[in-house]
């Protein structure tokens, strides 16, 4: 590894791919990158903070569980992102991976769904 990546906690996936886990500072600016776009977003949109974890190898006990990089993030997206009826951020306790978090994404996109369809059938 370079050495300005020393001290950073990294995974070995296979023998080609190891992964390094994002710092808080990076977490910040990929916050703010989110943040912007989510701003230019017209139409409904719900993103979904993952508190639980953002990956598989970030949840409690596994190698990448960093709370306040995650924190980082989701906080980064709550200062940037200017919310209305038609944009939201929405946080689950739940690791991204979790059945649970599955859920809330599926009654979530099939309420945009019922909405829309009943609104062009006049209900």
């Amino acid at each position: 590894m370079p050495e300005k990546y020393r001290g950073r906690t990294f995974y070995q996936h296979n023998p080609q791919v190891t992964l390094m886990r994002t710092t808080v500072e990076e977490n910040r600016a990929i916050g703010r990158w989110i943040g912007e776009r989510l701003n230019q977003m017209t139409g409904p949109v719900r993103f979904f903070l993952p508190e639980g974890g953002v990956s598989m190898l970030d949840a409690p006990g596994q190698p990448f569980w960093d709370p306040e990089a995650d924190a980082a993030l989701f906080g980064e997206l709550e200062r940037m992102v200017l919310q209305s009826s038609q944009r939201r951020l929405i946080r689950s306790r739940h690791n991204i991976n979790d059945p649970e978090f599955t859920e809330l994404l599926v009654q979530t996109f099939r309420s945009f769904h019922t909405t829309r369809r009943h609104r062009r059938s006049g209900e």
